[in-house]
C-alpha cells in the first residue's frame, strides 16, 4: 500500500470518523480526541477525555523525576496537530534538551512556541522511525500514546519492531492504548486485548511498570481490598464516576479499559 493510501488526509477530521484507502484496504485512521475542542463544544467531560490529560501529566512527571531536563531527548510518535503533550511539558516548566514530534499528518504549521528546541517530521511509521540526530547519543524517552489502535494489527506489529530499532540501551518507551474488548471506539481499526498486547510487548521489551488509565468500577470492585472499598466510598461522595474511573484504574491495569506501559528494550 502506498503512503498516499495509508495517510489520506481527512477533509473534516472533526466529523469524518473513518477513511478508506482507494484500493479498498484498511487505511490508518487519522482522527484523534481533542480535549480542548470537546470543552469548546460543551461536551461532557468523560473518562477518556480525563485520561488523555493524565497521560500527558504522567509524561511530564517522568521527565521531572527521572531526567536532567536540559539533556533529555524526547521523540513523540503521533504528536497530532494539537501538540498536547508538548504543550503540557512546556506549561509545566519542563525544558527537555530536544523534542521531535512525528505524525502521518503535516503538523509543522501548528508547532507551539517553547523554550526548548522542537522539530517535526511527517513519517510513515510503519516503514521507519527517525533515529536520534547524533550517533553518540540516543532518545531518552519515546512516547507512543493512543496511536497503535488507529492502524491494522499487522501495521501495529511493524511499528513495535521499528520502535525497538530506534531505542538505545537506556531509552524508555511510554505507550498507551485501549486493551479491553475491541469495541471501545468506531474510529479504531484494531484494539488489542490486554493479554494479547502484553504477550507481544514481552517479546520485544521489558515491562518496567504499567497502569490502567481508566476503567469501569464493576470490572474490578470484587478485587479491591477492604481499605480501598472504604476509600472509594468516601471519594464517590464528591467525585463523579468519570474521575473515579481514572483515579482507581492505575491499581488494576488488567481490569482497565486502557493501559499505559513503561518499557525498555530487551
Amino acid at each position: 500500500m502506498s503512503n498516499k493510501s495509508l495517510f489520506k488526509s481527512l477533509k473534516n477530521p472533526d466529523e469524518v470518523r473513518m477513511e478508506a484507502a482507494p484500493d479498498g484496504e484498511d487505511a490508518f485512521n487519522l482522527t484523534h480526541l481533542s480535549p480542548l475542542k470537546e470543552l469548546a463544544r460543551g461536551r461532557q467531560v468523560h473518562r477518556d477525555f480525563l485520561s488523555h490529560w493524565f497521560r500527558w501529566g504522567f509524561v511530564a512527571n517522568t521527565v521531572f523525576k527521572d531526567y536532567k531536563q536540559d539533556t533529555c531527548n524526547i521523540l513523540d510518535v503521533g504528536c497530532a496537530p494539537d501538540w498536547n503533550q508538548l504543550i503540557t511539558l512546556h506549561s509545566n516548566g519542563c525544558h527537555p534538551g530536544y523534542y521531535m514530534g512525528i505524525d502521518a499528518r503535516d503538523c509543522s504549521s501548528t508547532i507551539p512556541k517553547t523554550s526548548f528546541p522542537v522539530s517535526f517530521e511527517q513519517v510513515n511509521i510503519v516503514e521507519r522511525l527517525p533515529p536520534f540526530i547524533s550517533t553518540d547519543d540516543e532518545w531518552d524517552l519515546i512516547t507512543f500514546l493512543e496511536v497503535i489502535e488507529h492502524m491494522p494489527k499487522d501495521c501495529g506489529i511493524k511499528v513495535l519492531d521499528n520502535l525497538v530499532g530506534v531505542m538505545g540501551e537506556h531509552t524508555v518507551l511510554i505507550m498507551s492504548t485501549p486493551c479491553y474488548n475491541g469495541t471501545m471506539a468506531s474510529n479504531h481499526l484494531y484494539e488489542w486485548g490486554y493479554e494479547e498486547l502484553k504477550e507481544e510487548l514481552e517479546k520485544r521489551f521489558t515491562i518496567v511498570e504499567h497502569y490502567g488509565t481508566f476503567a469501569s468500577l464493576r470490572d474490578y470492585t470484587s478485587d479491591m481490598t477492604e481499605e480501598e472499598v472504604k476509600l472509594l466510598s468516601k471519594l464517590k461522595k464528591y467525585f463523579n464516576s468519570a474521575l473515579i474511573s481514572c483515579m482507581m484504574a492505575p491499581l488494576y491495569p488488567s481490569k482497565s479499559r486502557n493501559c499505559m506501559w513503561v518499557l525498555v528494550k530487551k
